[in-house]
């Protein structure tokens, strides 16, 4: 099972007065971790937070540093209290909750899992971990009965079910893709569909609310394609019918620079937040968000207007614009 752990914090600087931060140090403790140099980030993240005790992203990051050296332990206790003195952050509770499914402990990652969601009910990587808690104790509990009464062919036919649909060894299930995820367009409660009508109204919400789920997927393979330097599957999220910005000539023009600053980049983290998708008809969507970029030499937020067209059964980014 992969569970998503949360490994950029460009979110936090933006909900949490901490004292002033040390731009150069941080920077300089990034790059360390880019370069898996873990020791020697976690001795100054250790520096910066002497003088810095408060400040969010210092211990977030430190969180991640204890738990790429395989400190599972004490990276809990850091997205504990950081949990504890910031409940508004989802990102922390994200993270023990892959922390405490690591060791077997579901019912606490679900906990976890649920305060994030519950305070960022359009957090999809919460929906998703919480959606692969459910499927290994699905699992798991299909296996104890399988124990129990072992000729069940009922029990089996579940158990090679969710074999067959998350594709994945015998006993880890993959991400579970079955989620739900509140909607800012979405009606509380549908209105009900004229007597005459009563199937095909309530198909059509349904088929709404995956259109709008696989929309918010395709944003987010994007930001993640974008901020792993995954070039090909950055373009991909393109349509070839994009509308390029007028300083280039045409689309191949666009690819060609693309591919050249992000190519020469070496570390880009870009993260997103209160995302809102709006569907304008059957092929064509909107979703807007606040779009945070990081790099060793440029950093912004924006405002962030994205127009995705259905090509075949996927959501490709026809037109985007930033405003500052």
């Amino acid at each position: 099972m992969r569970f998503y752990l949360i490994v950029v914090v460009g979110l936090f600087s933006l909900l949490i007065a901490a004292a002033p931060v040390q731009a150069g140090l941080m920077d300089e403790i990034y790059q360390l971790t880019d370069r898996k140099q873990y020791g020697a980030a976690l001795s100054k993240l250790n520096q910066f937070l002497k003088t810095n005790p408060n400040d969010a992203q210092a211990r977030f990051l430190k969180g991640l540093v204890l738990t790429e050296q395989g400190e599972r332990n004490e990276a809990i206790t850091v997205f504990q209290s950081l949990s504890q003195d910031y409940p508004d952050l989802p990102e922390p509770y994200n993270n023990l909750a892959v922390l405490y499914a690591e060791r077997g402990e579901y019912d606490k990652a679900r906990s976890a899992l649920e305060k994030a969601i519950k305070t960022h009910p359009n957090y999809v990587t919460a929906h998703e971990n919480l959606g692969d808690i459910y499927a290994k104790m699905a699992s798991k509990a299909y296996r104890q009965a399988l124990s129990l009464n072992g000729s069940s062919q009922v029990i089996k036919a579940k158990l090679d079910y969710i074999k067959k649909v998350f594709n994945s060894r015998a006993d880890l299930p993959p991400p579970y893709q079955e989620r739900e995820v509140e909607h800012l367009d979405k009606p509380k409660t549908p209105p009900p569909p004229p007597p005459s009508q009563q199937e095909r109204p309530a198909q059509a919400f349904v088929s709404v609310q995956d259109d709008l789920f696989e929309v918010e997927l395709a944003v987010d393979n994007w930001i993640k394609a974008w901020s792993s330097l995954d070039i090909n599957r950055y373009l991909d999220s393109y349509s070839k019918k994009f509308h390029v910005p007028a300083k280039f000539p045409n689309y191949n023009a666009w690819v060609q620079n693309r591919r050249r600053v992000i190519g020469k980049a070496k570390t880009i983290r870009v993260t997103y937040k209160d995302l809102r998708v709006k569907l304008l008809d059957k092929d064509l969507a909107r979703a807007e968000f606040k779009q945070h970029y990081w790099s060793p030499n440029y950093q912004d937020e924006v405002n962030k207007t994205l127009s995705l067209t259905r090509e075949g059964k996927r959501w490709k980014i026809l037109w985007e614009r930033s405003d500052g």
